[in-house]
């Protein structure tokens, strides 16, 4: 893990939580016609991305900062670019790319 102190790390789970939550509301939510009810927890999920890929946040400096909070990071920005569209939301780019995968037997990017 990092150096980050005990409240950050407090913050961030918490962050975390109201996301999981969010995504809780939209599966419960079936119906993608229903935009009052899920427009909310789309719009969580989006804040915390917003925070997440603005450098200049401690959420963001604390996620780089954790073994893998790049990855989960992408994924978050990933799913939200997925959902966005059908709850008339704008995407969010991306910084956070997959790293290129190696062939093993050629040493070639794949």
């Amino acid at each position: 893990m990092s150096d980050a102190n005990p409240d950050e790390i407090k913050r961030l789970k918490t962050e975390l939580d109201k996301v999981q939550r969010a995504l809780a509301r939209l599966e419960y939510n079936q119906d993608p016609d229903d935009k009052k009810e899920t427009r909310g927890p789309l719009q969580r999920i989006k804040d915390f991305v917003d925070r997440i890929t603005d450098a200049e946040t401690s959420l963001s400096k604390l996620v780089e900062s954790i073994e893998g909070g790049s990855e989960t990071a992408r994924k978050a920005i990933d799913l939200y670019n997925k959902l966005a569209p059908l709850f008339d939301m704008p995407p969010i780019p991306n910084p956070i790319h997959k790293p290129d995968k190696v062939a093993p037997s050629q040493g070639k990017h794949v």
